[in-house]
């Protein structure tokens, strides 16, 4: 135990650094980061933070399908300008096999999310969106809770900052923070007892508010792009609770084992999803949906 919690420390802490000093050394207007291009203007593109807390989704068009898609920097597509997003590659492909070509694929990424940050995005904003189906995004550290982190960096460095914004200015003293909490967490429970409390719970509020809201839900897990971490007992917990509680599930680990990390990886030495895994990520849920019958196809 005490192996696997120095491994989750060392990984969170290389993965925050390595998150860091990647923006420092990427032109942002040019490349995307966290900045993300108006997709109705590709020749003069307009560059615009998209945060998932402010998206005006208030009108819904008649007749159209709406998804909504919860993660983190996976779904957010860190490095990535917003159309190399898998949300945006299913829209298009939705659309291209659609007569009416009526689906909206929202993207409710945003980096550093744990399971309970990803429900309280949900039922505090996404659900007003009045989804037809919701994509949650899991990946092995869905077990961090984001508002402890922000609580730990603003006591460290007298912000006074909510989670909503904290990345947009600070990942740099995120990186100390996230370091504190997973020590802290690790030192008084097992990794079972924190996945319990931060992942399953959540989880099951997701599957409770989604039943209540008549919205269907589509469960995906999306490796880090070398795959090979070792991350298998989080997953674990997961296809246990999948099976469980009868979710519909997609995992990407085997499609991913089908190339090489020089073209899953955003850039060298990161984790990241690249534009070319998102788009098959984006073919993998389109076929999920198709067979599970999550749409209409007729």
């Amino acid at each position: 135990m005490k192996k696997n919690v120095l491994f989750l420390v060392y990984t969170l802490t290389v993965m925050l650094v390595t998150l860091y000093f990647s923006l420092q050394i990427i032109d942002k207007g040019k490349t995307g980061g966290f900045v993300y291009v108006d997709t109705k203007s590709h020749d003069e593109p307009k560059y615009e933070r998209l945060n998932p807390w402010y998206i005006n989704c208030s009108h819904k068009p008649d007749n159209s399908f709406r998804i909504i898609v919860i993660g983190d920097s996976f779904t957010q597509g860190y490095l990535l300008n917003y159309w190399e997003t898998y949300p945006y590659f299913l829209e298009g492909k939705l659309n291209s096999k659609s007569k009416e070509g009526n689906f909206e694929v929202l993207n409710f990424g945003n980096g550093g999310l744990g399971m309970i940050d990803k429900f309280e995005l949900f039922e505090k904003k996404a659900l007003s969106c009045k989804p037809d189906l919701v994509v949650v995004q899991y990946l092995w550290d869905d077990f961090r809770n984001r508002s402890r982190i922000v609580e730990i960096a603003n006591n460290l460095y007298g912000f006074n900052r909510s989670s909503e914004n904290f990345t947009e200015y600070a990942l740099e003293f995120e990186v100390e923070a996230t370091k504190m909490y997973t020590e802290e967490l690790f030192s008084s429970y097992s990794f079972e007892k924190i996945w319990e409390e931060n992942v399953r719970i959540p989880l099951q509020k997701f599957i409770y508010v989604a039943e209540e809201s008549d919205i269907d839900l589509l469960l995906i897990f999306i490796p880090d792009c070398d795959v090979y971490r070792g991350h298998e007992t989080g997953l674990n917990f997961l296809k246990n609770f999948v099976e469980d509680n009868n979710i519909i599930f997609l995992e990407l680990t085997q499609t991913f084992k089908n190339y090489d990390s020089s073209e899953l990886c955003v850039i060298p030495n990161d984790n990241h999803p690249s534009a070319f895994a998102h788009r098959i990520t984006a073919d993998e849920i389109y076929e999920k949906i198709i067979k599970e019958k999550l749409i209409d196809t007729s």
